[in-house]
This record gives structure tokens, sequence and C-alpha cells, in this order.
């Protein structure tokens, strides 16, 4: 989010957003009003942060000084990032790696660059209900997802498990935000959702049948750099991943602290992000995350499976090309 606009700058594109940007989403350019026209006077880079557990860290690092020439660039929702990141309004991106690939699907010429991995999911990601308590009984059922690939990503792997897909399900595409609200009033049968707007359905009773720990190594959420960041402002994006370890060593000698904030961004309690931090998997040790990011190695395979399946759910073609993933930028 562009904070520097001059007021005559900011009055001109208010006047004529509707005009110019009418097909670039104009919600989202009155909020971000240079932003949305692809226009960034700012040298610090922008990073997206959405609302899952496990972008909160690199949100906390910059909150406590440790990425300075950066800036976080808020979104409810992992769509929300996918379409900021095509119109050029963020530099960083947080998100899976099914959201990767769709980037890639859309403008293989900013495929962005994959730098770190951020956290595996082992049962964060949930397909949750009020009424049933087993998949099996989702058949013909509508089932809410995200209208990014991720929802149906999740959802195919869940019915999968129990010798359903996708076909046998009535999808409804919506905002994970809008998810608690929908399967409240019956809108929806089930949701594919994750924290914390799964807490805001399990308050009122929504109980999960299917989540993540089902399916280890498949949901991993990476740092992604657009090409043109990753060619020339090599030493902020080091600065960038630098900070994100930072973060995670400050809350093993700062639990408390830490905590508290992070869960304050999320809504949540700290004994409630506690237990949503349970379904996340850190690798916090450059060590670690070299062999994640090696040639050949878990990230890798994992954007050969994502896609495999990605191509069978007709979410993107067979000719889509995996990002680049690289530990060049490593501290």
């Amino acid at each position: 989010m562009i904070r520097s606009l001059k007021c005559k700058c900011l009055i001109h594109i208010l006047k004529f957003s509707l005009r110019l940007c009418k097909y670039f989403f104009v919600a989202a350019a009155i909020s971000f009003p240079l932003s949305s026209c692809g226009i960034n006077h700012d040298s610090r880079l922008r990073i997206s942060h959405s609302e899952w557990p496990g972008y909160e860290y690199l949100n906390f690092a910059v909150s406590k000084g440790f990425v300075p020439n950066s800036v976080i660039v808020p979104l409810t929702d992992q769509s929300e990032v996918v379409r900021a990141y095509l119109r050029e309004e963020i530099d960083v991106i947080q998100l899976t790696t099914v959201d990767i690939l769709d980037i890639c699907s859309r403008q293989p010429e900013r495929c962005p660059v994959v730098v770190l991995v951020l956290n595996e999911s082992l049962g964060g990601d949930q397909v949750m209900s009020l009424t049933f308590n087993h998949l099996r009984d989702l058949s013909d059922k509508k089932i809410g997802v995200a209208t990014s690939g991720f929802g149906p990503f999740v959802l195919e792997k869940a019915l999968q498990s129990v010798d359903l897909s996708i076909d046998d399900v009535s999808i409804v595409p919506m905002l994970v935000s809008e998810m608690p609200q929908e399967l409240s009033i019956g809108n929806v049968d089930a949701v594919v959702i994750y924290p914390p707007n799964s807490e805001k359905a399990r308050s009122f009773g929504a109980k999960t049948i299917f989540d993540s720990s089902k399916i280890p190594g498949q949901i991993l959420d990476v740092l992604a750099v657009s090409p043109t960041v990753y060619a020339s402002r090599k030493k902020d994006v080091t600065e960038i991943i630098s900070g994100w370890f930072k973060a995670h060593n400050y809350q093993i000698n700062n639990a408390s602290e830490a905590l508290a904030s992070i869960a304050l961004s999320q809504g949540l309690t700290p004994n409630e992000l506690k237990d949503v931090l349970n379904g996340l998997a850190f690798h916090i040790t450059g060590e670690d995350q070299r062999d994640l990011l090696r040639v050949g190695g878990p990230v890798v395979e994992n954007f050969r499976a994502v896609q495999k399946l990605m191509v069978q759910l007709n979410l993107v073609t067979p000719q889509v090309s995996s990002p680049k993933v690289s530990s060049d930028l490593l501290p």
C-alpha cells in the first residue's frame, strides 16, 4: 500500500478510477489508488499479507524493524493476493504452491521465483460442516471453496480419500472470510477453510471432517518474488528472508509477546493461536530450507504433484511451467 501519495494525485485517481480501472477491480483501486494502475513510487518492496497464521511472521518481522526496506500490503484472501500480484500491486507474495502455479498459468512472463518455504500445512487446512460428520455425506451437497485454485485442490484431495471427486459435489466459489457466515445460515453444506476463519466457524458448532494432516507434504506455503525483483533487488529480498528467520528466533526467546502480537493480528486468543499452530510445521534453519529448496528437492517435487492434479481438474493447462525454485538468497 503506497503511503507517500500526494493529495493532488490521490484526488485525481479517485476522480477517474471508475473510468480508467473499470476492468481492474475498482473496489481494490479505491483502497490502493496508485497500485491498482500498476504505479509504485515507493522504493520499499511490497509484501502480501492475508489471513493465515503462517503468514504472520513476516508481518511481525516488519513491525519489529527486522525488514527495513519493505512494507506489508494487507489483503483478506489468498485469491486477492493472486489478483494483486497479477496487477503488479505486490512484489513479494506469501501463497500456497497451488496459487503460485495459478499465477504462472495466467502470466508466464511474471511466474514468480520461490525463495523460502514459509510452512507446511499439517492440519490447518480443513473441510468443515455444521450438519455432516463424514466426507461421504457430502455427495450432491453444496461446498464453499475459495475463488482461486486452492479450494478445489484441497477439496479434491479430501474427496479422493473416500472415492469421491469434485464431480460429485456442487462447488460454490466465495471468499474464505465469507465462509463462516454462509455456513451458519445454511447457504452451503460444508466449506474448505483455514484459520482464523475456521475458528470462527468452530465457535458456532461447525466441526472438522477432514484436514491436511491426512495429506502430509502436499500443501506448502512459500515466499516468492517477481522475476524482476529477483534479478534486480537480491539484497532486499535476502533482508526479507533474514527478517523471517529473526521473527521465529524472537518468538523462541519472547514467546508471550510474539504470540500475543500474532494472535491479535489474526483475531484469535493466544491459546487459540497455539492450537492453530499445531497444524503447521515451520522449518526455521538454513540447513532445512536449503534441503527443501534444492534441485529436485521437496519443493520441486511438490510443484510437479500439484501441477498434475491441477491439470486433471482443468485449473491449468499441461503446458504451464513450474516456477524457478532457488536457495541462493538464503542468509
